[in-house]
């Protein structure tokens, strides 16, 4: 049976400054390294009496019969620490290590101990730099040796800690003495980051998520859609126009960085200042989040989706007031996520002023950023329009391609890019290396998904203008590869990963989208077999569809099927293509579906009363 008891202890705190970028920058060394100083730390402590009784990730903590001992051993440990050869586990590695010394009354339970003497050491430690060892008034000067002395830093607010605490760094021969200004809630102003781009286009979906938001009818929100949509500036546009609306603030953590799934509990964590070495780290979130009202930003979740799901659902679950708004390619898929899909910018209509349209505005804005001289005028903007009609209307092609103002005239880009040339790039030193390119940004997609996914991408990549849901069938069951069910899974797949876009309902069932820049990517991820194959079974349905419709042209069912082939005609023409292009192809087919084709087109022409 464990005992209690209540006395004076002197503790040690230490931790890793910066733990979650260096995991992100050297994820091979990192355990190595976090081992090896843990020896060093359990050395120095040992050898002046200590005992550790606690270690949490890169945490170390300990305890000491006296006060002298403790700063003893902080200062053999960060001797130790900076002489130890860090490059040796990674070229360019360094660590350093922050460490606090309190004194306080506590309780010790079972080899644990309890009492705000740690609460109040945990978030002193928080504030300070590697290499730097702070303490509190407790910690007197009659606890230092001769060439020891305190250097006072002021009082400073700690969080959830009452008043302000007079702060100092011990100094000590062999250490360094210069550091930054402590990092407390006074010198920690909250922001969000600036979106490089102005937002256009977005009113109404501002306008539906923050009603969401700000009355919490929804406690998380997802924003889906293809790279290159505009999710994470859509997403801080809300979170600086909310800010008002949650008391303990608007939080955004970045997870495009990382690749492990152990370490999105760290990066969230590490953004809210939550971290207690006595807990684990999701219990550490729940824990401090319990009182709080606040709305936290979690942007690119795809890569390590299923971890931003066990957190967020007990964030969601577990707390009253925490609301999450996460940005990803794929859902999270959790009871009450409201998702809400972010659609590419839409060209503008006949009828409307080019002028006022978002996509031609975010092409101009970032015309003028290369060329300040830049005018739409009446001869650029046709091509203009022409252009985001080429990419699709995405956000971050459009940007990519208007850099290109630069050196060619709006005309010239539009008859280079559907030329095929490759000019959706930038070498923008600040541009994540996903949006350097637009192949970068769609293979970042790619990459998420399973073999048989990717395979099922490039096959649906020869559909042009819709893919049918029976089209999509036939070519995806083809060989045997897949079943019916697994067929329509691995649709599913590619709608959540929004590569294909949400289906539009016709009276022949569902009809998904391929936006062409990523139809063009998923082309080239086949080989010239896979290609064949595909573009063999896609002709076949098309085949099959204008066999059956020849039958009807003259009847009762007339407008029925003058609609289906109306809405696949791209499908038609590109069967008929095919079919007549190569040895593998099928000039007779060709022949007769070109026939068919004709056809078509002749009866709809003269029947008008048919429609």
């Amino acid at each position: 049976m464990s005992t209690t008891n209540e006395q004076s202890y002197t503790f040690l705190f230490t931790d890793i400054e910066g733990s979650t970028r260096l995991w992100e920058r050297h994820p091979t060394a990192m355990g190595e390294v976090i081992a090896r100083q843990e020896r060093i730390l359990r050395d120095a402590i040992a050898v002046h009496g200590g005992t550790v009784f606690n270690t949490a990730g890169d945490s170390v903590c300990a305890v000491f019969p006296a006060a002298d001992r403790a700063i003893a051993a902080a200062i053999n440990g960060q001797c130790q620490l900076s002489a130890e050869s860090w490059e040796a586990y990674a070229p360019g590695l360094k660590i350093t290590v922050r460490m606090a010394v309190d004194t306080g009354d506590a309780e010790a339970s079972g080899g644990n101990f309890a009492g705000p003497v740690l609460n109040r050491l945990h978030r002193l430690m928080k504030t300070g730099h590697g290499g730097q060892i702070l303490c509190t008034a407790a910690i007197g000067s009659d606890h230092l040796g001769p060439e020891l002395r305190l250097r006072d830093l002021g009082s400073h607010p700690l969080r959830d800690i009452a008043g302000e605490t007079q702060l100092f760094q011990i100094l000590a021969p062999g250490l360094p003495v210069s550091f930054p200004p402590l990092v407390t809630e006074r010198a920690r102003p909250r922001r969000l980051p600036l979106p490089p781009i102005t937002l256009f286009g977005r009113a109404r979906e501002l306008d539906e998520i923050d009603a969401l938001l700000r009355e919490r009818t929804a406690r998380l929100v997802t924003l889906l859609g293809p790279g290159g949509v505009g999710k994470t500036s859509l997403a801080l546009a809300l979170g600086r126009q909310l800010f008002d609306a949650f008391p303990d603030g608007v939080h955004f953590v970045d997870l495009s960085a990382l690749r492990d799934e152990a370490l999105v509990v760290p990066a969230i964590a590490e953004v809210l200042e939550v971290e207690d070495p006595l807990l684990n780290p999701v219990d550490a979130l729940l824990s401090r989040l319990q009182q709080r009202s606040l709305l936290l930003v979690l942007d690119n979740c795809e890569q390590v989706v299923d971890a931003v799901a066990d957190v967020v659902r007990r964030l969601v679950g577990e707390t009253d007031s925490v609301t999450v708004l996460t940005t990803s390619r794929v859902p999270l898929r959790l009871r009450g996520e409201r998702e809400i899909r972010i659609e590419p910018l839409p060209a503008p209509t006949p009828a409307e002023d080019p002028a006022s349209n978002p996509a031609v505005q975010l092409f101009t804005e970032h015309a003028r950023h290369v060329d300040h001289r830049f005018v739409l005028n009446e001869m650029a903007q046709p091509a203009v329009i022409d252009i985001c009609r080429l990419v699709d209307g995405l956000p971050l092609a459009i940007e990519l391609a208007a850099a290109w103002v630069r050196i060619l005239d709006p005309v010239s880009l539009r008859n280079r890019l559907v030329e095929g040339a490759p000019l959706l790039k930038s070498d923008a030193r600040d541009r994540p290396e996903r949006h350097r390119t637009l192949t970068n940004t769609i293979d970042w997609s790619y990459q998420l998904l399973s073999l048989e996914a990717q395979w099922a991408f490039g096959r649906l990549a020869v559909f042009q203008g819709g893919i049918p849901i029976d089209g999509a069938l036939v070519v995806l069951q083809d060989g045997e590869r897949a079943s019916f069910v697994e067929a329509l899974e691995l649709i599913d797949t590619l709608v959540q990963a929004n590569l294909l876009q949400a289906p539009t309902l016709t009276d022949d069932g569902p009809s998904y989208l391929m936006l062409q820049t990523i139809q063009e990517f998923g082309l080239s991820t086949l080989s010239p077999q896979e290609r064949i194959a595909a573009s063999r079974a896609h002709a076949g349905c098309f085949v099959a569809m204008a066999s059956a419709a020849e039958e009807h042209y003259r009847g009762p069912e007339a407008a029925v099927w003058l609609d289906r082939l109306d809405a696949n005609v791209a499908n038609l023409r590109a069967a008929v293509t095919w079919l007549a292009t190569g040895e593998h192809g099928d000039a007779e087919a060709s022949l007769r579906l070109a026939t068919e084709l004709y056809e078509f087109f002749d009866v709809r022409n003269h029947q008008p009363e048919a429609k």
